[in-house]
């Protein structure tokens, strides 16, 4: 779709002119409605369509665009008095008419030549489905077609909905605690020196929501197109490919583990500083701050290479990090604090989009920057959102 991988806050005037020029038909991931009188004339239908897309695979409805079977014919835009008030209306309906909620959902007007708006509703693929319109005491649960049309889930597939809501989340939390629990124990693809280790999991929902797998047999290229070019070792393994950096005496200082159903894995053992004259060790903490960002943004660019579905979650976890300090500014005193345990797990981060840039996605992954610096003993990640940017 024209903007499919665009934050719908950074929709303008021109992503929808290309939208409608391009004459794309509606489908899986995109329907059209020419009036947002369909609202509120016909509520059931508004949240069937709403609930038919995060039961699917997410999409957008765009409404100022007439269609005609399917097409785009028209932009005509709408009329929109207060975008504020036309954002909580919307809010409020499908908040008291789908059940459970759905969480994620984005209205953003966006302004057109004509002086009118088009305005775009983002539902994203969920992860809690599925979801019942309950609209009047109503119970019935919608998904859709490729070719855009929603229908009515019958019982097997409601048992399967259900089954796969209550096992897709354990299955991928489980899937994080297994892999730290393995590299704690030095069970990792590459041998790897300094016993701190920074781990970033990069864990798409379709991993485990489907039967998703990727093409490993050219991967190291691709790898090398988006990793630092200092990970130039690379070799295919029973989980897919791992690639690392430089080694000394057989061992690496971090690496990249891709499976093959799309997560990927980063470790880092090399970011641990020592103070020999304090005799403390230390990560200095505007390079831990990056290293993160990196290893998030290259393996977020190899997922979408792929065409990997969002929703995509980011856990943090490190290991072995008792007493170690964590050196704001990258300076230590006496009074830096440290961590007070071995292990730190943070809480997921969810990707609904591919972010834009590293810009965009340093701020949707502060809050576990954030949970880092907390379990050194600070309030918050010490770097502005500005410094971030």
């Amino acid at each position: 779709m024209a903007f499919a991988n665009k934050p719908i806050r950074n929709l303008e005037k021109e992503d929808i002119e290309d939208l409608f020029a391009s004459k794309e038909p509606e489908g899986k991931n995109i329907e059209y409605k020419s009036s947002i009188a369909y609202i509120t004339d016909d509520k059931r239908e508004f949240l069937a369509d709403v609930s038919s897309f995060a039961n699917t695979a997410g999409g957008h409805i765009v409404f100022g665009i007439k269609e005609e079977k399917g097409v785009p014919v028209e932009l005509s835009g709408v009329e929109i008095a207060n975008a504020d008030v036309e954002k909580i209306r919307i809010a409020d309906i499908v908040r008291e008419g789908i059940t459970p909620r759905v969480q994620g959902l984005s209205v953003e007007p966006v302004d057109l030549k004509n002086g009118k708006s088009a305005l775009v509703i983002y539902i994203p693929k969920s992860y809690s489905a599925p979801h019942m319109v309950s609209y009047q005491g109503g119970s019935r649960f919608y998904a859709r077609h490729s070719v855009g049309k929603k229908y009515q889930l019958d019982v097997h597939e409601l048992r399967q909905a259900f089954l796969l809501s209550e096992t897709v989340s354990e299955k991928i939390r489980d899937f994080r605690l297994s892999r730290v629990a393995q590299i704690t124990a030095d069970e990792t693809p590459i041998a790897l020196y300094g016993k701190q280790r920074i781990i970033a999991h990069i864990i798409p929902l379709a991993s485990f929501a489907t039967y998703q797998s990727i093409d490993i047999r050219n991967i190291g290229e691709d790898a090398q197109k988006k990793f630092n070019p200092s990970y130039y070792h690379h070799r295919h393994n029973i989980d897919g490919h791992v690639s690392c950096n430089s080694s000394t005496h057989g061992n690496a200082g971090s690496y990249y583990q891709i499976f093959r159903a799309g997560q990927i894995e980063h470790v880092e053992s090399d970011l641990t500083r020592e103070d020999k004259h304090k005799g403390v060790l230390y990560f200095p903490s505007l390079v831990l701050k990056q290293h993160l960002i990196t290893a998030c943004d290259e393996a977020l660019r190899l997922q979408k290479h792929y065409g990997i579905e969002q929703p995509i979650f980011v856990f943090f976890s490190l290991t072995n990090v008792k007493s170690i300090r964590l050196a704001v500014h990258d300076r230590l005193d006496e009074d830096t604090p440290a961590f007070d345990r071995d292990i730190i797990l943070t809480r997921e981060v969810m990707l609904e989009n591919y972010p834009a840039d590293e810009k965009q996605l340093r701020l949707l992954i502060k809050p576990a920057l954030d949970e880092i610096w907390n379990a050194a003993g600070y309030a918050e990640c010490p770097y502005s959102r500005e410094d971030l940017q």
